[in-house]
């Protein structure tokens, strides 16, 4: 399977989509210096990509025409997927970002493709309306990068095929496996600074500072700010550096940063986590043998890819563990989504 992956950032999705075995075709990304140092990265690291190019931002076109532009040069394809992060900004201009998107794939018929952006009200709304709307093309979820197996916790909106979205399903069942901050650092060769660390968050009981054992999961990264290396106690150590959150990003140690601290900081936790661009890379792999191999059709959105075909290619059982088809799970899904909706509308209007 070939990937185009727009706003590439540091390059996570980029890493994981080589990790799942797929070919890179194109790498898109605004920032010039992100661009120049992604292509020194995939160089260095022997990640072979066809193209990596600047994503031109015209103010005279729309974003859903920018970005149907930028993909001019890779029409939609049987194997192609075609991956697009939201760039960390106001909540009310991601959610613009994402129906954008959803616009533009939509118009050029993507079979395959997926949207990862941060958890809002706003892109949420977004997200529930276009999935009712048409919820044969678009699904979406909200995943945690750790139940992945990632060493750190990320949450984030994945939005979808609904094929796709359940082939993330499956693998996110079948792991087992849960990352740490010192097996993260120790398997680069990075020292840990203490066996504790913390972020900005206090106890509601005893106004502590919040801890966690670097035997767990680390808090989210920001690209506001560093986490922070502490004892049990929550005493401070040193701030975490932009290298050691990169490595809890999924990237190698030695992947080279932007230039200055700050820079560098808001680059990593503006970051998609490698583990979860190899993930949704592999579920867009395991969907597409579903469709060619189930009889659920050509293959393209919409084509009634069933759970028993999807489970066949994972060999998983083709029983499902209750009695629910496919139409009633997406209704379920989709009333719930909307009632989390209002149930977080409602809370931020009482603070």
């Amino acid at each position: 399977m070939r990937v185009v992956v727009v706003n590439a950032g540091l390059g996570g999705v980029v890493v994981g989509a080589h990790r799942a075995g797929a070919q890179v075709a194109a790498a898109l990304e605004a920032d010039a210096t992100l661009v120049a140092g992604l292509r020194a990265n995939l160089e260095g690291h022997d990640l072979p990509c066809e193209d990596v190019a600047i994503l031109e931002l015209r103010d005279d076109a729309t974003a859903a025409r920018r970005l149907a532009a930028a993909l001019e040069a890779h029409p939609p394809a049987d194997d192609l997927h075609v991956h697009v992060s939201v760039p960390p900004d106001k909540a009310a201009v991601e959610a613009a970002r994402v129906r954008e998107a959803l616009a533009c794939l939509g118009a050029r018929g993507d079979a395959s493709w997926s949207i990862v952006a941060k958890v809002s009200p706003e892109t949420r709304r977004v997200l529930v309306d276009a999935s009712a709307r048409e919820p044969a093309r678009v699904a979406f979820d909200l995943l945690d990068s750790a139940a992945l197996g990632a060493p750190q916790a990320r949450q984030r909106l994945v939005a979808g095929p609904p094929e796709l979205l359940h082939a993330m399903h499956v693998r996110r069942a079948a792991t087992t496996r849960r990352g740490s901050v010192r097996e993260a650092l120790e398997a680069s060769g990075l020292t840990l600074p203490s066996e504790h660390l913390k972020n900005q968050t206090r106890s509601t009981n005893t106004a502590a500072p919040c801890t966690r054992s670097v035997d767990a999961a680390a808090y989210t990264l920001c690209g506001s700010h560093a986490l922070t290396w502490c004892d049990a106690k929550g005493k401070t150590v040193r701030l975490m550096s932009p290298r050691e959150g990169a490595v809890l990003m999924g990237l190698p140690g030695d992947w080279a940063l932007p230039e200055g601290r700050r820079e560098a900081q808001r680059a990593v936790g503006g970051a998609t986590c490698a583990l979860l661009g190899e993930v949704l890379t592999r579920a867009a792999q395991d969907a597409r043998r579903a469709a060619s191999g189930g009889g659920g059709g050509g293959g393209g959105v919409g084509s009634g890819v069933g759970s028993d075909a999807l489970l066949a290619v994972l060999g998983g059982s083709p029983e499902p563990p209750f009695a629910m088809n496919k139409k009633q799970y997406r209704t379920l899904k989709r009333r719930l989504s909307a009632l989390e909706l209002a149930l977080e509308t409602i809370a931020n209007a009482k603070r």
